[in-house]
């Protein structure tokens, strides 16, 4: 299965979840692998909110990422 595939099929699983999931969120704890689900969701529902649990053992790098993303409507 090529990569263009893998992301298609992602994006199908997302959008059926998306259909039997009303109202949706999502958590992310803004690491890598979160932030590729994140930008696959706001891409098929842009005002989707993102919800980030503060467990205060973040680094100050994740917070000020966290903060970045949100200024950039991520």
């Amino acid at each position: 299965m090529t990569l263009q595939q893998k992301i298609e099929e992602a994006r199908g699983l997302i959008l059926e979840q998306l259909d039997v999931a009303e109202p949706a969120c999502v958590t992310s704890s803004f690491q890598t692998e979160c932030m590729v689900l994140v930008h696959m969701l706001h891409r098929e529902r842009p005002a989707i909110p993102v919800l980030f649990l503060d467990t205060g053992y973040h680094f100050t790098e994740t917070i000020a990422y966290r903060d970045s993303m949100a200024a950039r409507g991520i």
